[in-house]
């Protein structure tokens, strides 16, 4: 029996990163669907949100351990500083994708930008939108959800 993968590897001689359970070479050079799905979905998003005037502080913006900021904006007519939670689905079907923002997202969402405001001691006037994006276009925008 022969020992060699397709591309011609000895099975027994891969360096195998057991703590991950993966080959390094085989990483991440192919983002999993729903990543993919998820950055084009940002990306949708940030175009929708220009057309509407506001300025793209950032994206994707680890604060804390565990929490993020889809996108961070400006509301150039409003003037606030805008938090975008983005969901996006590949299809329409089963469900929308608003159905995601569940208490514990929202929860997360204000932690986040609350403290990403405390980080730089800025007194700004603020809001927490959601961004839905579906089939490639954005469906629905949530402006100033609750988090209580």
């Amino acid at each position: 029996m022969d020992d060699r993968t397709p591309l011609g590897f000895n099975v027994h001689r891969l360096p195998y990163d057991a703590k991950r359970m993966r080959f390094p070479f085989f990483s991440s050079a192919i983002p999993a669907p729903h990543i993919q799905v998820g950055r084009e979905g940002e990306d949708t998003a940030v175009r929708y949100l220009r057309t509407l005037g506001y300025t793209i502080l950032g994206r994707n913006i680890h604060v804390g351990k565990k929490d993020e900021i889809d996108i961070l904006a400006f509301d150039r007519s409003e003037k606030i500083t805008v938090f975008a939670e983005v969901k996006s689905r590949e299809r329409s079907g089963a469900y929308a994708p608003e159905m995601n923002i569940t208490w514990d997202k929202r929860t997360a969402m204000a932690r986040a930008a609350a403290r990403w405001i405390t980080q730089r001691n800025l007194d700004v006037p603020y809001r927490l939108d959601v961004i839905c994006v579906s089939e490639g276009r954005v469906v629905d925008h949530y402006k100033e959800i609750e988090s209580d």
